[in-house]
């Protein structure tokens, strides 16, 4: 179960990663976007990362628990 609860806050600190992540600045510059533009798609693609994370924690912790 330890290890679940891990899993579970990285997916949680990968949804809300925006400005402090360094992959956003570099799609920001290497595909020359604003940086709105550049957040728009980039909390979409995170949201989604983090709520697939956390789906697959529930979903082990019904056969572990």
């Amino acid at each position: 179960m330890l290890a679940l609860c891990t899993i579970a806050i990285a997916c949680g600190g990968t949804a809300f990663s925006h400005a402090n992540d360094s992959g956003f600045w570099m799609a920001n510059r290497y595909f020359g976007m604003s940086v709105s533009d550049t957040l728009k798609p980039w909390t979409v693609m995170k949201s989604i990362v983090g709520l697939t994370g956390l789906a697959i924690c529930l979903v082990i912790s019904l056969f572990i628990g």
